[in-house]
């Protein structure tokens, strides 16, 4: 050894090769240096949140008229490590016609800026919604230098495009909608007097088929077959009228309102006529049948009177009688002959009345016959119509009410009373858990909903991204339910959001008490239910967020809550390793609150969900200090008394066997939770 290390001196005394000692300890310094930063990465990107896409904005309501061009303008930062680049898609999707208007695919340097710019016009005439979506997806591309483990990271902007009619367009509609329901409505008064006409036509018909009325009734009846074409006629373009307002062809069907119009008005004249004439014809034979029952009351007296000649041996008078008796038969005869003419039978009426009261006024003669040799009983027509008559004509055609589509579906929009109430249009509010660091952006704790928000879209539930807390004022109250399908936002009680110099900021505050947390997720529901125009909500929270949930619940009760959906919940608390991390890179206070035996649990779970349907979804696989659980939360501390309580199988599969934890929300990793989700909001 003392060799040894002689020779060492003698080789440091040795300028030449003193150098190459020196050159060797620094390069071997530099290599640990480099290797301790490498270190450093890794572990910073570990525990740190290494990605997070800046999108604004996040929703957006845009309101104009149907024909008019709206610019919307998106802008997106990959706000990650300069170490790093990243892999990023975007897209634009019209999900009113299940249409992608733009995709593409980036790679990015640190904290570039990218804007997409698009221009909108509704599709459709009238007033209504269309819904857009703009999305970013990106990835830190992993390198030397970047330690990144590629976990995608997830950005949303929802857009609701509000259409109406212009005040002058919509002043030209209401005037076409009111003439043409004055023209239905006339057309169905034109329609009811034509069957009432046709009513008492055949009821008259087989009375008066065989007297003198029957060339009129003969004429009359022609009238009818052409007044029943002339409104079959308009009846047909009265549809085609219906079907043009339906299609909005407003010039087309103003043009034929206005020649149908005066077509109308003649039908409507010449069914007054017939319906007079009519009335006038079947008053007349009532008025003849009247007169001749009525004459041949009187042949009681001629009878009589026959009687009385014969006895009395008065041939002369006799014959006089017998002649008149003659001329009323031949006037029955007249009645019932096609070719008679009503003036001159009516003349013969009165000359023959006379006649009877004549005969009649002989004072001397006794009334000797009992029974009538000529008695007539003529039938009369009753014009009182004893049945109503319905016309086919519709109506009452209603100015159009806003369409709103999605996903390729058309109907008549949501208002905030006709859906509020309906359970299946309940929006989904998905509240995240504690942030592991409380140096990260709660970004990181809202991404780890987006695979479960896309994956409800498939099921009709709208991804509409996260609830922005800086754009309070521009969403009209309501929007977001007019669709009539159910949507999904995220919200995160780790933003403050307050009023400031004219307009609306947000920080972040991650050390509070989890009571704090559930007065912000009050204001958060409170925004939902205004924008959807819902009652209630119905949450899906992840991890402590469902604690917050349910301290919320605590607070402000449970009527504006629906159902509660608790995944990997501690709702007994947590302990040992967990709680030692979560102390050490976690919030105090938090911490404090979900530990075993808390006050606030103690307090907590003192109260009871009363009205909401609860729900808890616990994961088995990962031992956590030799217990059972999903590496974080113990299995025995997440099922409640009063839930219906679930329990999957998974595995831990990272360095620390603690991330079936985060995976249990990922649909394509752990299916049964989004299976057991799914079920559970279908119910």
């Amino acid at each position: 050894m003392v060799d040894v290390g002689k020779e060492i001196i003698e080789q440091i005394e040795d300028p030449k090769k003193r150098n190459k000692w020196i050159i060797f300890l620094v390069s071997i310094g530099f290599i640990v240096i480099i290797l301790l930063i490498i270190l450093g990465i890794k572990i910073d990107f570990i525990i740190n949140d290494e990605l997070n896409i800046k999108l604004s904005p996040l929703d957006r309501n845009i309101i104009t008229t149907y024909d008019k061009q709206n610019n919307i303008t998106f802008e997106f930062i990959n706000d990650n490590s300069f170490l790093c680049k990243s892999s990023c898609t975007y897209s634009f999707t019209d999900l009113s016609n299940n249409k992608i208007i733009e995709e593409g695919d980036l790679v990015l340097s640190s904290k570039s800026k990218v804007i997409k710019s698009y221009n909108l016009t509704p599709s459709n005439y009238g007033a209504g919604q269309e819904i857009f979506l703009f999305q970013v997806t990106c990835s830190n591309i992993k390198s030397v230098i970047c330690g990144t483990d590629g976990q995608e990271r997830y950005k949303s902007s929802f857009v609701t495009l509000s259409y109406d009619l212009s005040e002058e367009e919509r002043a030209r509609v209401l005037k076409i909608n009111k003439d043409l329901n004055n023209f239905l409505e006339i057309l169905k008064i034109v329609d009811i007097k034509r069957q009432e006409i046709s009513y008492l036509f055949e009821k008259s018909y087989f009375i008066l088929k065989d007297t003198l009325f029957f060339n009129d009734l003969d004429l009359f009846k022609s009238d009818i077959l052409k007044s029943d074409n002339d409104f079959e006629n308009l009846y047909n373009k009265s549809k085609f009228m219906i079907n043009l307002w339906d299609d909005n062809n407003y010039i087309h069907l103003s043009n034929i309102l206005n020649q149908s119009n005066n077509n109308l008005s003649l039908v409507y004249d010449k069914i007054n006529y017939s319906k007079i004439k009519l009335y006038g014809l079947i008053d007349d034979y009532n008025s003849l049948a009247y007169d001749l029952n009525s004459l041949s009351d009187g042949f009681l007296v001629i009878d009589s009177l026959i009687d009385y000649y014969n006895l009395s041996n008065n041939t002369v008078a006799l014959q006089e009688v017998i002649n008149f008796k003659t001329e009323f038969v031949k006037l029955d005869y007249g009645f019932n002959n096609k070719n008679s003419d009503f003036t001159s039978f009516k003349k013969e009426i009165r000359k023959l009345s006379i006649g009877v009261l004549e005969f009649t006024n002989i004072s001397n003669i006794n009334l000797l016959s009992s029974n009538y040799s000529y008695k007539l009983n003529y039938s009369y027509i009753n014009t009182n119509l004893s049945k109503g008559f319905i016309s086919s004509v519709p109506i009452n055609i209603k100015i159009k009410e806003p369409i709103c589509c999605v996903f390729g579906s058309c109907k008549v929009c949501c208002t905030i009373n006709t859906c509020k109430n309906d359970p299946s249009l309940y929006p989904i509010l998905f509240v995240h858990g504690h942030a592991f660091n409380k140096k990260t952006s709660p970004e990181v704790s809202l991404n780890s909903f987006t695979k479960m928000q896309n994956r409800l879209q498939e099921e009709g539930i709208i991804n509409a991204g996260q609830i922005d807390l800086q754009n309070l004022e521009e969403i009209t109250p309501g929007e977001y339910g007019k669709s009539g399908n159910p949507i999904s936002v995220r919200g995160s009680y780790y933003y403050l959001h307050y009023y400031d110099l004219g307009k609306y900021a947000i920080s972040t505050q991650k050390s509070e008490r989890i009571e704090n947390y559930a007065l912000r997720l009050s204001e958060i529901i409170n925004i939902l239910k205004e924008r959807t125009g819902s009652d209630k909500v119905n949450i899906i929270a992840h991890s402590m967020g469902g604690l917050v949930a349910r301290e919320y619940i605590r607070i402000f009760g449970d009527n504006s809550v629906s159902k509660v959906i608790l995944i990997a919940t501690p709702n007994n608390g947590i302990s040992g390793r967990t709680n030692d991390l979560c102390d050490f890179l976690g919030s105090k206070k938090e911490c404090e609150d979900m530990t075993e035996g808390s006050v606030f649990l103690k307090r907590l779970n003192n109260s009871k969900i009363q009205n909401a349907k609860v729900y808890t979804i616990a994961a088995s696989g990962c031992l956590i200090n030799k217990e059972d659980g999903d590496g974080v939360v113990k299995l025995r501390n997440v099922p409640l008394p009063y839930a219906t309580n679930f329990v999957i199988n998974g595995t831990c599969t990272d360095f620390f066997k603690v991330n079936l934890h985060d995976t249990i929300l990922d649909p394509d990793k752990i299916p049964e939770v989004y299976d057991i989700l799914k079920e559970v909001l279908k119910d």
